[in-house]
């Protein structure tokens, strides 16, 4: 797993693509749709990205500490 954590408009989908996108999922809460829980729906496809023994990138714009600490872990 490889996490991009930055301010908008930084580069990270334009890194991700550039250098990880053919073999790496992207798994991005901007990706998501308005209604969902994205907290919640980023750990689940997570989860399962791991799970199928997928390489992942996760990008995420301004994540806390707490958020960092949880896809560590």
């Amino acid at each position: 797993m490889v996490i991009f954590i930055g301010a908008q408009g930084s580069g990270k989908t334009t890194l991700y693509r550039e250098r990880f996108e053919p073999t790496h999922l992207h798994i991005s809460k901007d990706l998501l749709p308005r209604s969902a829980d994205k907290r919640r729906r980023q750990r689940q496809l997570i989860h399962e990205a791991l799970e199928a023994r997928r390489s992942i990138v996760v990008d995420n714009t301004h994540a806390s500490l707490e958020d960092r600490a949880e896809l560590i872990a």
